[in-house]
């Protein structure tokens, strides 16, 4: 064989060596791809391992809300306890004086803007006003409609009741004793002058106890008319008696001039 071919079977030999190399060497760095791969999916589920973790606190709130929601009802049922003492009062409801006839004969002047007019009519128009009053004043009043006083004295006309001060001058009332109790306290006021008259009902031979908190003690009238108590004043402020009668017996307290507020308590036993 020539040194011609030797030359060509070199050739080949070392072609071959080189191709078998590089095939060697892409193997050899294409199989570590493989496992980088594999290592990122591997690694996707240690990143889902805390979205496992994040259900865990959700789990923890239904059991907190029905606490949450339970806990109103629990005060609520207690509440209702005290809405029974508090219907006890009721019986206090009833009022001590029952008013049988009132009529208011005198009124104080008490405009929140002063002075008060005095119109012609009970209506408010703009050329009705006859006068005006200075707060304080007091007047005498005639007759009474829808809301307005007419009045005669210092000037007549008609005003706004709702701008005075004002009471009953004449009035009846009788006294009832809140059940189971034989004791009732008793407060009013004179607007001007007037005389106050409450019946009481009570039996012979009980014991009638008069104690006054402010102003005068009353007058004690008997059924038949006679004054059992008499010439009341402030410096007597308790009073005690037997009473000789069965029937309505009268508590009288008068006014004489500006009026005054009294409060006194009554009891039979």
């Amino acid at each position: 064989m020539d040194s011609k071919h030797y030359a060509i079977v070199g050739a080949g030999i070392a072609l071959a060596t080189i191709t078998g190399v590089s095939y060697a060497v892409f193997q050899a760095t294409s199989k570590p791809s493989t496992p980088i791969s594999q290592s990122v999916d591997l690694a996707s589920p240690i990143s889902s391992t805390p979205l496992v973790s994040s259900p865990q606190p959700t789990t923890t709130v239904p059991p907190q809300s029905p606490q949450a929601e339970a806990s109103p009802p629990a005060p609520a049922s207690e509440s209702a306890n005290p809405s029974t003492p508090q219907a006890e009062p009721s019986t206090q409801a009833t009022p001590v004086t029952q008013i049988e006839r009132c009529v208011v004969t005198m009124a104080q002047v008490a405009d929140p803007q002063p002075p008060l007019n005095v119109r012609s009519a009970p209506v408010v128009t703009p050329n009705n006003v006859v006068a005006q009053i200075p707060n304080g004043t007091f007047v005498d009043i005639v007759t009474e409609q829808d809301g307005w006083f007419q009045i005669k004295v210092p000037v007549a006309g008609w005003i706004s009741k709702d701008r005075t001060r004002h009471a009953c001058s004449r009035m009846m009332a009788r006294i009832n004793f809140p059940t189971g109790r034989s004791q009732a306290t008793v407060s009013n006021r004179f607007v001007g002058t007037g005389s106050h008259r409450y019946l009481l009902q009570a039996s012979q031979g009980q014991t009638i106890t008069l104690v006054s908190q402010q102003g005068p003690l009353p007058f004690l009238i008997l059924p038949g008319g006679k004054t059992l108590l008499t010439q009341p004043d402030d410096r007597n402020t308790r009073w005690t008696g037997a009473l000789p009668t069965d029937g309505d017996y009268i508590l009288e307290l008068d006014s004489n001039f500006r009026g005054y507020e009294y409060s006194f308590s009554v009891q039979v036993e």
